[in-house]
């Protein structure tokens, strides 16, 4: 069902489609005149665009004896301004109010001239104002009445369309604070990212509706819709590129009126890492809400072996997201806003801030995706050895796309590879004693195709490309717990570790889709030369953990001895 959209337009002589539409609304006729009169009515919206979208301005304007109302909404993304202090004629009005908080409608006398100051939170007085704004409200009036803007912007990313970001009080006027209806739901709609360009909002349908187009930063329009759940896409204006996409349920809202702010930035990195681009839904009663944005999902893998990446920090979109992320850890599948950009940063541990960040990566998710990031390669290439095929090793995030967390079939073990050993050259992954080739030819920065094989234990020899006796070593691999899901198995660590600083040898590392991994217990060794013989006890636990009824345990030591293994439970009993 298409939703009913009515446009407040301004001009006296343009207001008889809102009463066209209204009209049939309520005589139970919508359908019929929506069929009979579409083609009409989407020319209407089309020649009327520019009247309905002006931007927010100050009026003077002068009605009937009566009070006026405001609703003052905080939508400034800058940082600085991330907890204001209102003052009304000199005295406080609103203290340490927060990006993204409203009041209700507040009752005030009109044709009266006001001062509001805004002051850093926690202000002395209104002697510490950033900025003083007069206004003249009218009788019988509600206004909305947004901060926007960023205080000083030249520290800021300019708006795409050259228009003027620098923090304002911007008035939407005229506004509703409920609808005459149940059956209706009032949207008033202010742009207020500063640095998104002109957008279009749509109602994602099989042929998608515009609900408002081209609005600019700082634009304002009110529109009237069904009481429905709702798909909005936010795509640059005239084009199909979609920037994000928003879940409204507006399903239990009618008779409400709701403004729907763009608010925060689309690039976080450009602006002091201000707060993400989202849309904020302010109501009448001054709650406000995030509209949901439409997901996709990543799992993070650590699979750098550079001593100097051992352990890091990662910050998404400037805070921090893992603390002490260690070499071959991961997370589970997270879930992200799809289609903005996210800011991925690697830091030292113990950083105390994202501007410690080594190195900083874009990723932009489609919506419904499911990827696997994995963190790969050495800081400084000339310090390691140079991969055999001349590929680069620098430090990099490789997107998996297509991630699954389960098998595809719903029995057996989905597996894939991915070559993150950068100085190993491109090898085979065969069943062991020249079995069948289960991945062929992968080099690094490389990954395969899913194989679904039996949930079973198996014997895998790592051979060079093309050379099924040239094994290089062989390994256990048991997944016979795992029938119904999936996994990644990643190459990891250096072949050669001695021309590689000393980093962790080459070992065969299994990731899962709830994060958890392990080694790969390793069967033989057949080239001494790339695995050298053991210089110190190392015990690297077992797998899987918790194991029922069974656990491998992979330990080294240094010399020729009998070993005894004894194993506790957690009370310290045998």
């Amino acid at each position: 069902m298409f939703p009913i959209v009515v446009l407040e337009l301004q001009k006296p002589d343009k207001k008889v489609l809102s009463e066209i539409v209204t009209n049939h609304h309520q005589s139970g006729e919508t359908m019929k005149f929506l069929t009979e009169n579409f083609t009409r009515l989407m020319a209407f919206m089309v020649i009327f665009a520019l009247p309905v979208m002006a931007s927010a301005q100050t009026t003077a304007d002068i009605g009937e004896d009566g009070p006026a109302f405001v609703q003052i909404v905080h939508n400034s993304a800058d940082p600085a301004a991330a907890e204001v202090d209102i003052y009304l004629n000199g005295g406080p009005l609103l203290e340490n109010f927060a990006f993204r908080d409203a009041t209700e409608f507040l009752e005030l006398e009109a044709d009266v001239l006001y001062e509001i100051a805004v002051a850093p939170g926690g202000s002395n007085s209104v002697a510490d104002a950033l900025a003083t704004f007069e206004v003249t409200l009218a009788a019988n009036t509600s206004y909305v009445v947004v901060a926007s803007g960023v205080l000083d912007p030249s520290n800021f990313a300019d708006n795409p369309d050259d228009t003027e970001i620098g923090f304002n009080l911007e008035i939407i006027a005229n506004v509703q604070q409920e609808a005459s209806s149940t059956d209706d739901v009032i949207i008033n709609v202010f742009h207020g990212a500063t640095d998104a360009p002109a957008v279009d909002i749509l109602a994602r349908a099989e042929t998608p509706i515009t609900l408002v187009p081209n609005a600019a930063y700082t634009d304002a329009a009110t529109i009237t819709v069904d009481p429905a759940e709702y798909i909005l896409d936010i795509n640059v204006a005239g084009t199909s590129t979609t920037a994000a996409s928003f879940d409204a349920d507006l399903s239990g809202a009618g008779g409400a009126a709701v403004t729907v702010l763009a608010s925060g930035f689309l690039n976080v990195e450009a602006n002091q890492y201000g707060e993400q681009f989202g849309l904020l839904a302010v109501f009448a009663d001054g709650s406000t809400a995030l509209l949901p944005a439409r997901t996709a999902q990543a799992q993070i893998i650590h699979n750098s072996a550079d001593p100097g990446a051992e352990m890091v920090d990662i910050y998404v979109n400037g805070a921090l997201a893992l603390d002490g992320f260690a070499f071959r850890d991961a997370t589970p599948f997270i879930e992200f806003p799809a289609r903005l950009t996210h800011f991925v940063a690697v830091a030292p541990p113990n950083s105390e801030s994202v501007e410690d960040a080594i190195a900083t990566f874009e990723l932009s998710i489609p919506e419904g995706a499911n990827w696997q990031v994995v963190a790969n390669g050495v800081l400084d290439p000339s310090e390691f050895a140079s991969n055999p095929a001349d590929i680069s090793t620098a430090f990099d995030l490789f997107v998996l796309p297509m991630a699954r967390e389960e098998a595809e079939s719903g029995s057996g073990v989905d597996f894939r590879v991915f070559h993150g050993a950068t100085d190993a050259p491109a090898v085979d992954v065969r069943l062991a004693d020249g079995g069948a080739v289960l991945v062929d030819d992968i080099s690094y920065q490389e990954f395969s195709d899913y194989l679904n094989v039996a949930a079973d234990m198996y014997e895998i020899d790592i051979t060079a490309a093309g050379n099924g006796s040239a094994v290089v070593a062989s390994y256990g691999l048991d997944i016979s717990s795992l029938d119904g899901g999936s996994a990644l198995i990643l190459a990891s660590g250096f072949l050669d570790p001695a021309d590689n600083q000393n980093g962790e040898a080459f070992e065969l590392l299994v990731v899962l889709a709830s994060g958890d991994s392990f080694i790969l217990p390793l069967s033989t060794s057949i080239d001494s030369d790339m695995n050298t013989a053991p210089v110190a006890f190392e015990f690297q636990g077992n797998y899987p953990n918790p194991f029922n009824p069974t656990t491998n345990i992979q330990f080294s030591v240094p010399n020729t001895a009998d070993v005894s293994l004894t194993v506790y439970d957690l009370l310290g009993r045998q």
